[in-house]
Parts: structure tokens; sequence; C-alpha cells
């Protein structure tokens, strides 16, 4: 009688180390639901569109997304560990203007490659592209200009004018940019 209560007694030791085991385990892989603050944890882009752009025409192409200049957000909001592709799909030929965003062009083919304040960590380039047509056949691609971002956790604001290429004659002459952000890490 008395092996069998020291059986039971340590049948339940066992079935509590066991239960205690898995506890453990499981509130390791749980995730921690503390409500955490990460400082500069995303990065952000201001758009002030040109008012003369039609608000039909496609302004700007981000990751593939095509918007009109009408259906342009304020702001676009990234996150770390996210790589994204801009292009301003206007003939800056015909329009003149400020778009604060990845480009500030100035008139026709005379821009700047505007980069607003970013707040992440990013090793970027940007590069913009003076494009020659004449009857619908690209005659001339010239780059202009290409810089190369890169910042820690800080905060920094990077404004950088470009070569001025040739002044457009007629509609024989186009250009286009375009802005390869950035791995945030």
């Amino acid at each position: 009688m008395h092996y069998k209560g020291i059986a039971y007694a340590l049948i339940l030791i066992i079935i509590a180390a066991s239960a205690i085991a898995l506890w453990s385990k499981a509130a390791i892989n749980q995730p921690v639901l503390k409500e955490t603050s990460f400082n500069n944890a995303y990065y952000k882009f201001v758009i002030n569109a040109p008012s003369n752009l039609s608000t039909t025409a496609t302004a700007l192409v981000v990751d593939g997304v095509r918007y009109q200049n009408a259906q342009l957000p304020n702001t676009f909001i990234f996150g770390l560990g996210t790589r994204h592709n801009y292009s301003f799909a206007q003939n800056l030929s015909s329009a003149s203007g400020n778009v604060v965003y990845a480009f500030n062009y100035i008139s026709g083919c005379s821009f700047q490659v505007r980069a607003s304040t970013f707040n992440a960590v990013q090793n970027c380039t940007a590069t913009a592209y003076y494009i020659k047509r004449l009857n619908g056949t690209t005659v001339a691609t010239t780059t202009v200009r290409q810089t190369t971002i890169a910042s820690s956790y800080t905060t920094i604001s990077v404004s950088t004018v470009s070569t001025v290429p040739p002044t457009p004659q007629s509609n024989a002459t186009q250009c286009k940019f375009f802005f390869i952000t950035c791995w945030i890490r």
C-alpha cells in the first residue's frame, strides 16, 4: 500500500512537471503583446502635384500602380524592410510647377531631382533620365544626374539640382524621370 502511494505521487509529479514544461515552451513562443514604440520605423513622401497637369492623365506610378493627378494621396508611408519603385509618367516638356515627391521639375527639361525628408535607414539611388524622341522613336537617352543617398537613423533632407539638358524643341523632346528607392532596413 505504501509503494502504491509513492507511485501515485511520482505520477502526479511527472504530470505536473510536464505541464510546467509545456506551459514554459508555449510562453516562450508567444508574441510579446506589449506595445512597442519604434522611432523612425517608417518613411514618408509628401506630394504636392502641380495644378496644371491633367487630372485624368497618369501622373505617377508607385510600385506598378498608376495614380492620376486627381487621385494622388497626400502622403505615402512605407515600413521597414520594404523596397519601392517610383516613376513620373507625365510628359514634362509641356508642364511646369513643382512636384515634391521624388521629383521637383522646374520647366521644360530643366529639373531638379529632389528627395523629400526621409526618416529611416536607407541606401537609395536617384536617377534622372533625359529622353529625346523623334517621331515616336527614342533617338537618345542620357543619364543626366545620378546620386546616392545614404543615412542612418537620422532625419535628412536632400535636394540635388541636376545638369540642365538641352532646351526642348516642340514635341520632339520628352523628359521622363525615375526615382528608385531604398531598402529600408
